[in-house]
């Protein structure tokens, strides 16, 4: 029983030098009687539940980020995609006018080289 009272001080002496304070105020685990142990672990527990929810709800905005700027970066690259598809299909329309207006000229020229002729 001596072995694990000394233990539990050891471990509870070692979170608080981690904190940089003890858990009860006035109350160091290094120097408290085994009355106050129970007290101190139920402290140092409650800290931890207290610091696992802070991690998780922070996890949980990261997360929530992470799927935003994903959701995000799907939209940006669709419409980048349209944007460029766009972008094409006016560039093939002016190809083809410009074609269409070669080929006119050309057809125009023949013309009036046989009307020459």
């Amino acid at each position: 029983a001596d072995v694990a009272l000394v233990q539990i001080r050891t471990f509870l002496a070692q979170e608080e030098d981690g904190k940089g304070r003890p858990f009860l105020d006035g109350a160091s685990a290094r120097d408290s009687g085994a009355a106050v142990l129970p007290q101190l672990l139920q402290k140092c527990l409650h800290d931890r539940d207290v610091q696992i929810q802070t991690l998780t709800a922070k996890t949980t905005r990261l997360d929530q980020d992470v799927r935003e700027a994903q959701q995000k970066m799907q939209e940006e690259q669709h419409r980048l995609t349209r944007d460029s598809q766009d972008r094409l299909q006016q560039v093939v329309q002016e190809y083809k006018q410009q074609l269409d207006s070669a080929t006119e000229r050309a057809n125009n020229s023949r013309k009036q080289a046989t009307t020459l002729q």
